[in-house]
């Protein structure tokens, strides 16, 4: 119990890490929902459809996604899972700190294992659950969530602590 509580220490250190990593990527989701619009109709559907999807605010939702969740995945795996289509899977080995690393990207998901005298260890893995709105990581014992999506626009979250302790972040209004 007290090594999966590091493991999952470890895990929503990383993700906060990753974070200040200057990491852009191409907010992928922000994208989808961008060229979604652009095929309903004329000019005027299309701007009275952007409008009102920046008032909901679906955009703001979807790039505070992108920023909190997928660029990072693709800053490290070189692969967003927003683009990845059902089934596929997208599998990058990265050095970091001396250590050796398998990360594979599924849709909704990115596993990550040690690799040791050329043997992978057992996956850590970082997996989001749309019912919940919510990101958990774990091993295949045991899931903890570490990040809850509060608000329907997708503005507010909480990270959750290894200790259970919640933590609310905005997304700044500009």
């Amino acid at each position: 119990m007290k090594n999966s509580s590091r493991i999952l220490a470890t895990l929503v250190g990383a993700a906060m890490l990753l974070q200040v990593q200057g990491c852009y990527g191409n907010f992928s989701l922000t994208r989808k929902v961008y060229n979604w619009n652009g095929t309903l109709g004329d000019k005027w559907i299309n701007s009275v459809v952007m409008f009102a999807l920046a008032i909901v605010p679906v955009y703001g939702a979807c790039g505070f996604l992108d920023w909190v969740i997928f660029n990072p995945i693709q800053f490290w795996t070189g692969k967003n899972p927003v683009t990845l289509n059902a089934g596929e899977k997208d599998i990058q080995m990265v050095q970091w700190k001396g250590g050796e690393y398998r990360l594979t990207a599924t849709t909704n998901r990115l596993d990550v294992q040690q690799i040791i005298d050329g043997k992978p260890g057992a996956p850590v893995s970082l997996v989001y659950d749309i019912r919940t709105q919510s990101w958990s990581a774990g091993n295949a014992k045991e899931q903890h969530r570490i990040i809850e999506m509060v608000s329907e626009d997708g503005r507010v979250a909480d990270l959750v602590y290894p200790d259970g302790h919640k933590q609310r972040v905005e997304l700044a209004q500009e």
